[in-house]
């Protein structure tokens, strides 16, 4: 069981109760020396709450936070539910709170964390983030770029949608090293599919939210949240995003944090690559097409990968594809059926040489 000091409670009581807005619990903060002394400095915070949230509620307050006998039930209540949930409380008064957060706009006042926290502490934190509508074939990509990166070293930060994040994940779970960032309290997933998939990162790597354990999700906290993304990482890889997806607000706050931005090139009119031809045009973002890309710009050293066996056919239909390419293509380049090659496609896609796409649209992954 996590042991907290007086200031780390009194930070953690505060921010877990959810009847005061951030600017007040932050103001309330701003009033004492120390923490601790929040609750025991009752004439200064009960004027303040008072002259800016009426009497009545004031009223409310004081009896549920400075009465010494109802706090004392509340801070055990809360205790209890973080430790229900094998949750570790960070607060901004601990040793272990990152300091890049400190100085981003309502800077979390407490991170709740499952799993491993070191990886807050990680050389490289590459932030992989992608919108819901990504194309298949980008999804097979970003994961093998987490997977490439985290298996040297790497921590991968993103979010937890379907999509480009849910790849960024994939890709680095298998490595203990993703870190998924919330929009809401951990007793809530969204989408609620990706439930097995952040249980497993909150087993294996870390998963954190700046909101109490009960807080659910709302619009306005997708964007907030990817300001922790962009401040946590050392930079960001943008796969995928319309111009007004979500991915834009991590771009955003990623330019303002002066983190190196990298993206995926698109083709003209795509447009699930809206976001990533713009940074790219604009020279906010670097272009990448690989882990090898991201690691010569970033000085990470990726091990040679092992070669992947295919026969001559699988070679021969590699060499047939150029980029996006139906299958009829491809039979009229081989001179194959489309019932063989077919099974050959289906065969490099386990391999996850190519990528499915939608009308018998296939793509490559590699180059021959």
């Amino acid at each position: 069981m996590k042991k907290y000091n007086e200031n780390e409670l009194a930070v953690i009581c505060l921010d877990y109760y959810d009847q005061l807005e951030y600017k007040h619990k932050a103001h309330l903060l701003s009033l004492c020396a120390n923490p601790s002394e929040i609750f025991s400095d009752e004439n200064n915070c009960i004027s303040y709450l008072t002259d800016n949230l009426g009497e009545g509620v004031a009223r409310i307050i004081k009896q549920a936070l400075f009465d010494r006998d109802n706090l004392k039930n509340y801070q055990n209540h809360v205790l209890k539910q973080l430790r229900d949930r094998k949750i570790v409380a960070i607060t901004c008064f601990s040793d272990n709170y990152p300091e890049q957060l400190k100085h981003v706009p309502s800077a979390p006042l407490v991170l709740y964390a499952k799993g491993n926290t070191d990886l807050l502490f990680n050389k490289h934190r590459v932030a992989i983030v992608g919108s819901r509508k990504t194309q298949n074939f980008v999804l097979k990509v970003t994961e093998e770029i987490a997977y490439d990166l985290s298996s040297a070293g790497c921590a991968v930060i993103s979010g937890s949608a379907v999509g480009g994040d849910r790849s960024a994940l994939l890709g680095s779970e298998r490595n203990n090293r993703a870190i998924s960032i919330l929009a809401h309290g951990h007793d809530y997933v969204y989408p609620q599919a990706n439930r097995t998939l952040i249980d497993k990162v909150a087993q294996s790597g870390l998963v954190i939210s700046e909101y109490p354990p009960h807080t659910p999700s709302a619009a306005w906290r997708f964007p907030m949240r990817n300001r922790l993304i962009a401040a946590l990482c050392t930079c960001a890889v943008i796969v995928s995003g319309e111009v007004d997806s979500g991915t834009k607000y991590t771009a955003k706050f990623a330019e303002a944090y002066s983190k190196p931005i990298y993206a995926f090139p698109y083709s003209m009119g795509e447009r699930s690559g809206e976001i990533c031809n713009l940074l790219i045009k604009m020279n906010k973002a670097q272009l990448v097409e690989n882990s090898s890309d991201i690691a010569t710009f970033e000085g990470i050293k990726i091990d040679n990968k092992q070669a992947i066996d295919i026969t001559e056919e699988e070679r021969s239909i590699l060499v047939a594809m150029n980029g996006q390419t139906h299958i009829d293509q491809i039979a009229e380049r081989t001179g194959k059926k489309a019932h063989e090659i077919m099974y050959i496609l289906s065969m490099l896609e386990i391999k996850g040489l190519v990528a499915k796409e939608s009308g018998n649209i296939y793509t490559s992954l590699v180059k021959i």
